[in-house]
């Protein structure tokens, strides 16, 4: 199952049928019940069996993504054989082959075919149960891109478009020797940047005023993520920055 091994060992050919029941425990059950203490070692009783704790493991996400973990424990099955368990088995050739062609596979043939499911089939129901906070967020996070390009940007045009009247009025006063392209173009560049940084720091703070709305959206991520704000921030500027550099480059070829 690839989930990380925190403190001691995992379960081994040495916890055998016969020998010293052991058991390994997730970090929720660690921290709950052996805080401040080292839980290697530690006899764990539960109705399944008694078990020496060897190893504590990473925490994994049973009953949906959006719950938190909940405590528990491993042991190994041959010592406290279980009815009604299913069989995992990581193979390196299909599931089929292993199955049909694979005489060392014994335990397959106890198994109902229709009762198989491949890693294919899992990582699909995975995806499914995040389908709906996924969709979700992915249709917000392309509104809110479309809408800051598109509405900044017409208005950029907007006031630079004002900005090569004003030079066309001073050219045609005589004014043109105090105004070179390159400071035409340093101009309409610093005023229209002073509006996307302006327009930046207004959605930072209203972005901070409604994380709350998003937080059910997130999983085991901060909705104050300072990574987030802060990529967000420079890529809705560059079709900011985009949007003036056109027309102002236009505006230093002013007759």
């Amino acid at each position: 199952m690839k989930i990380a091994l925190l403190k001691g060992r995992f379960i081994d050919g040495r916890d055998r049928q016969g020998a010293p029941g052991t058991i390994v425990i997730n970090e929720t059950m660690a921290r709950r019940y052996f805080a401040g203490e080292d839980p290697i070692g530690k006899v764990v009783r539960n109705p399944h069996g008694n078990g020496e704790v060897v190893g504590v493991v990473g925490d994994v996400k049973h009953y949906g993504l959006d719950s938190e973990p909940r405590a528990e424990l491993f042991m190994p099955a041959w010592q406290q054989p279980l009815n009604g368990m299913a069989l995992i088995v990581r193979t390196a050739s299909g599931s089929e082959r292993v199955r049909r062609g694979d005489p060392r596979a014994k335990c397959w043939r106890s198994m109902p075919s229709s009762r198989s499911t491949t890693s294919a089939r899992w990582s699909t129901s995975c995806r499914g149960r995040c389908f709906l906070p996924r969709i979700s967020m992915l249709l917000l996070g392309a509104f809110a891109r479309v809408g800051a390009a598109a509405g900044g940007g017409r208005h950029l045009r907007r006031r630079v478009a004002q900005r090569d009247r004003s030079g066309r009025a001073s050219s045609a006063c005589g004014w043109r020797s105090a105004r070179t392209p390159a400071s035409t173009l340093r101009l309409v560049l610093g005023r229209s940047m002073l509006l996307v940084g302006g327009g930046t720091v207004c959605g930072l703070v209203a972005s901070f005023a409604v994380t709350r709305a998003i937080a059910g959206l997130l999983y085991d991520v901060s909705p104050l993520d300072p990574v987030v704000f802060v990529g967000v921030s420079l890529l809705l500027a560059a079709p900011g920055f985009v949007a003036s550099l056109i027309p102002a480059r236009r505006a230093t070829r002013v007759d």
